[in-house]
């Protein structure tokens, strides 16, 4: 099985995103976030359920989804 990251900018609010297309060997990602008060802090996981997940972009942020 190979690693997979996803990174993302979110410049505006708090909002939902899909990744969809995610292969069917990843069950899940650990969710990391960058901004103003975190530097690359682990703030959860995501499941993927039929090759998508569903996070949440926190406010002025950069994401990074690296899988399981």
């Amino acid at each position: 099985m190979g690693e997979y990251a996803v990174h993302m900018v979110n410049n505006g609010a708090e909002r939902k995103s899909l990744i969809r297309g995610v292969p069917a060997e990843v069950t899940a990602f650990d969710v990391f976030v960058t901004d103003e008060y975190k530097g690359m802090e682990k703030t959860g996981e995501v499941q993927v359920v039929d090759g998508t997940a569903e996070v949440i972009l926190l406010p002025a942020s950069f994401i990074t989804l690296i899988s399981k």
